[in-house]
C-alpha cells in the first residue's frame, strides 16, 4: 500500500503508538475500550512477561501474524489486479475474524512463572475447579480506582483461570468515582451465584474465595504448609567490599586526577 520503506516505516509507527494510546485511555475509561485493549501487543507481552501463557493470546497473535504475511503477500505482487487484491484481503480478514472469536472462547493457560503469581494456591484451585454453578459479579468501581486495579491483578485474573462460568459487570456510573454516593452503590461487589447475591467492599483475595465458598456452599480447604518461592538470595559475603569501595577506589581517582593534572 505505501509507496516507499520509509512511508511503510510511519504507518507501523502510527498503528505502534496507536495501541499505547489505546491503552492509555482504556486503563481511565475502561469498558469497551478497555476489552479492545486486551488484545494489543503491548497487552499480549505484558501476560508473557508475567509467566502466564494463555491459548487465546498465543492463537490471537500467531493469526495475526499470518495474517500480516498473508497481506503482505497479496499487495506486493504488483501484476495482480485490484480487484483479486481487494478480495484476498477481504478473505484474510474474514478468516481472521474467525480465529479471533474463536482463540477469545478459550480459557485455557498455565503459570510458568517461578512463584506462582497468576494462581491461587494448590487447595484453593482444587476447591474452585469443583464449582460448576456460574458466578457473576458486579463491581461498583471507577477505572481510575487503585482498588479495581488490586481487584484485577491479585482476584480476578486468577479466579477467570480456574473458574470457566464467571461473568464480571463494571457498574461504576463515574470514571474516577469522585462524584459517586453510596445510594449509587460505589465502593460494593456484588456476588451471584445460584439465586443467592452477597456484598463486600473487600478487595482482599482470602475475603472473595470466602465469599465464593460461602456462595457455593462449599467448605474452604485446608492450606497446608506450601514451598513458597524464596527467590534467589545472595548468601556470598562480599568480602573486602568497603576496603575498595572507601579507599581503594577515592584513591585510584586521586592518582588519575593527579596524571592529568601534571
Amino acid at each position: 500500500i505505501a509507496e516507499s520503506a520509509a512511508s511503510a516505516a510511519i504507518v507501523t509507527l502510527g498503528i505502534t503508538v496507536g495501541s499505547w494510546a489505546l491503552e492509555f485511555v482504556a486503563a481511565y475509561r475502561g469498558g469497551f475500550l478497555q476489552q479492545l485493549a486486551a488484545y494489543t501487543p503491548t497487552a499480549a507481552l505484558r501476560s508473557f512477561e508475567q509467566g502466564l501463557l494463555r491459548v487465546s493470546t498465543a492463537t490471537a497473535m500467531l493469526a495475526i501474524g499470518v495474517a500480516g504475511f498473508a497481506l503482505a503477500a497479496i499487495w506486493l505482487h504488483t501484476g495482480r489486479a485490484w480487484r483479486f487484491r481487494l478480495a484476498g484481503t477481504v478473505a484474510t480478514g474474514v478468516v481472521l475474524a474467525f480465529l479471533m472469536f474463536g482463540a477469545n472462547s478459550s480459557r485455557a493457560s498455565w503459570d510458568l512463572s517461578e512463584n506462582r503469581r497468576n494462581s491461587f494456591s494448590l487447595a484453593d484451585e482444587a476447591a474452585l475447579r469443583q464449582i460448576n454453578q456460574p458466578l457473576r459479579m458486579t463491581v461498583f468501581l471507577a477505572p481510575e480506582d487503585p482498588r479495581l486495579a488490586d481487584l484485577e491483578q491479585n482476584v480476578l485474573r486468577k479466579l477467570r483461570r480456574v473458574l470457566p462460568r464467571m461473568e464480571v459487570a463494571y457498574a461504576a456510573g463515574s470514571k474516577t468515582g469522585l462524584f459517586e454516593s453510596a445510594a449509587d452503590h460505589y465502593g460494593e461487589i456484588w456476588y451471584e451465584m445460584g439465586g443467592q447475591k452477597i456484598m463486600e467492599r473487600s478487595t482482599i483475595d482470602e475475603v472473595v474465595l470466602e465469599t465464593i465458598y460461602r456462595l457455593a456452599a462449599t467448605n474452604p480447604p485446608a492450606h497446608p504448609d506450601e514451598k513458597t518461592f524464596s527467590g534467589y538470595p545472595l548468601a556470598v559475603r562480599a568480602r573486602g567490599a568497603s576496603l575498595i569501595f572507601y579507599g581503594l577506589w577515592p584513591l585510584v581517582i586521586v592518582v588519575v586526577w593527579w596524571i592529568v593534572r601534571r
